[in-house]
């Protein structure tokens, strides 16, 4: 039996490996972020900035 869940209510936990969480830290500190979180944040900024940018030009194409 399913049962249904608003979208909302839905939390995501992700556990990922060890090695993953290690080399994901030396990305992070490479990049130069201090923490996780703020590579996170960022990464995230520069895909909605990717995605506004797609849809504008998606637009102007369409408009011609």
């Amino acid at each position: 039996m399913v049962r249904k869940v608003s979208k909302d209510a839905i939390d995501v936990k992700f556990k990922a490996p060890a090695t993953f969480m290690r080399q994901f830290d030396e990305m992070t500190r490479r990049q130069g972020f201090m923490t996780r979180g703020e590579a996170i944040r960022n990464a995230m900024q520069r895909y909605i900035e990717a995605v506004r940018e797609s849809q504008t030009t998606h637009t102007e194409r369409v408009d011609r």
